[in-house]
């Protein structure tokens, strides 16, 4: 006598509807539906507007810069580490923009600490090679000579310390904690 077994129908749809459900609930969670406060990149964009609003016609964040144009002069000497044209013997175009780390467009220059550089240059080709650094003043890195962190305070900034005093009194408690302290 042959027997005829079937599976449970019952068990073979809640299979079916847990592993739906839980792709379900996994969609919801990377749309951010279950956490509608998360970090999203909007949010980290508006991050850093000013308080005052945002500035039209300026950046969001490194507002207030200074544009230059010039010529980069390679010698050939990179050639031998690279192929790209940049690296050949020749003058190329740069375009570049000394900045300022502040969103606030209008900013005195000795109160903001972080400065940067962007620089494009571009070959005949057609390429483009963009780099950008920025130059903080402290150098968060613990274990550099076996020291802590130590920060330096331009001697300009420090007169601009000096003169105002809502500066002087974080200028002050920095120095407290032994950090940005003016000489």
């Amino acid at each position: 006598m042959a027997s005829s077994y079937r599976p449970p129908v019952l068990g073979s749809l809640a299979l079916i509807a847990i592993v739906i459900g839980v792709s379900a609930v996994g969609f919801a969670y990377t749309a951010g539906w279950f956490s509608p406060q998360r970090l999203t990149s909007d949010r980290f964009v508006e991050a850093f507007a000013p308080s005052t609003g945002v500035a039209l016609g300026h950046r969001r964040n490194h507002a207030k810069g200074i544009c230059f144009t010039g010529v980069f002069e390679a010698n050939g000497a990179g050639s031998e580490l690279s192929q790209a044209q940049v690296f050949t013997r020749g003058q190329y175009p740069v375009l570049g923009r000394f900045n300022l780390g502040t969103a606030d467009a209008n900013a005195p220059d000795a109160t903001v600490r972080v400065r940067g550089l962007g620089i494009r240059i571009s070959t005949p080709d057609g390429q483009e090679w963009r780099t950008a650094m920025i130059d903080p003043p402290c150098f968060p890195v613990q274990k550099l000579c076996d020291r802590a962190p130590r920060c330096h305070v331009p001697p300009m900034q420090c007169a601009y310390r000096k003169g105002n005093p809502h500066s002087a009194y974080f200028a002050t408690r920095a120095a407290d904690q032994g950090r940005l302290a003016c000489p």
